[in-house]
């Protein structure tokens, strides 16, 4: 135990950290496929928002302005 009774002591498994983030890199970036799909959607002019989803969000943005919140 340290000099201090609520001391922690944290170790750092280098090799493990590394492992990690190899296998992290190795893996699709899932968000990168959905903006390939959304983008062909889009120019193919089959990507269609429902109405009521934009008045959500209308509804919402106007709500944040006049609350002084900021939802984004």
């Amino acid at each position: 135990m340290g000099l201090f009774p609520n001391e922690v002591q944290l170790s750092i498994d280098r090799e493990k950290v590394q492992r990690l983030k190899s296998d992290l890199d190795g893996l699709p970036d899932l968000r990168q496929e959905r903006v390939a799909v959304l983008r062909q959607a889009l120019e193919a002019g089959s990507y269609k928002v429902p109405n009521q989803l934009i008045a959500q969000a209308m509804f919402s943005d106007l709500w944040a302005r006049s609350s002084g919140g900021d939802e984004s």
